[in-house]
């Protein structure tokens, strides 16, 4: 399809073809209608290939039904056993806790099985699977799948339909967060906020700063983070109100931080920014979204 559209330049090299006499002008008259025709028809052949193209060309997993899960009473349900659902998953086993996990990739399914997990393939979202799976007796449950959309809806049907059970759910950034708590859900853990953290204190660490000092000021951070994101939960669809709240809450951070500075406790601010990559000169929203 790409290579299918002629380019602006034919126009120019079938142009001086013709003025020097190695094109007829009929021959190149027709040749400049043919690449403009191929230019017009290009959007059109695109919007074809995407709807109709990419679906046979793009790798669909061996197509299978889902696994019997069998009502084992289990106390956990791990809903997506990817990156986060197996360790949590391995952690329990640690402690003998028995739990449910379901997965809706079966190339997943397959390749975690290598390794000796227990892991059903279904529909980690489906109602019916769950009630099949004993979902009315479990007392927790752990939401790790990466789709945004199902996550939000699965939070919501749980909450209203098992209120007994805890909820733990996983979400990808801070919009997930919000849109979670609006359903409901109250046990929330940002992906890769805790592991970025972690990184922020050994870059500290390695760029000279006493191990206390980097702890204090990763704590800072969390804490006012933490304070942050419970603000922002009212107005996070409002990106005006949003973009102001978040100017001002730099502000009020970079106080903060240079008070503890002028106290003794804090290194200074900009090295902080550097150090954890708060760039001064970027704008806040890029660093907190």
């Amino acid at each position: 399809m790409t290579l299918a559209q002629g380019g602006e330049f034919a126009f120019v090299l079938f142009a001086t073809a013709s003025a020097q006499n190695v094109l007829k002008p009929e021959l190149a008259g027709l040749l400049n209608l043919i690449v403009t025709i191929s230019m017009a028809l290009t959007p059109i052949a695109f919007i074809l290939l995407e709807k109709f193209g990419e679906p046979i060309f793009a790798k669909q997993e061996p197509s299978r039904e889902y696994d019997v899960i069998p009502d084992d009473e289990h106390p956990v349900f791990i809903s997506g056993f990817g990156r986060m659902g197996q360790i949590i998953g391995r952690v329990l086993s640690m402690h003998n806790i028995e739990f449910t996990a379901i997965e809706s990739s079966a190339n997943q399914v397959d390749f975690v099985r290598k390794f000796g997990n227990q892991v059903y393939y279904g529909d980690p979202t489906n109602p019916q699977i769950l009630r099949t799976a004993g979902i009315d007796k479990a007392k927790l449950f752990i939401l790790a799948i990466d789709n945004v959309e199902k996550s939000i809806t699965t939070a919501d049907y749980l909450h209203h339909n098992y209120p007994h059970l805890k909820l733990l759910v996983r979400a990808r950034n801070r919009q997930h967060y919000y849109r979670l708590r609006e359903v409901g859900v109250t046990h929330i853990w940002r992906e890769t906020y805790l592991s970025s953290l972690d990184m922020s204190r050994v870059s500290l660490e390695m760029l000279g700063i006493s191990p206390e000092t980097a702890r204090d000021t990763i704590n800072t951070f969390r804490d006012y983070d933490d304070k942050l994101i419970n603000e922002q939960q009212a107005i996070f669809d409002d990106e005006a109100k949003l973009i102001e709240s978040a100017h001002s809450a730099r502000l009020e951070l970079e106080s903060l931080f240079d008070a503890d500075h002028d106290a003794g406790k804090k290194m200074d601010l900009s090295e902080i920014e550097e150090a954890i990559g708060i760039d001064r000169r970027c704008k806040w929203m890029e660093s907190i979204v």
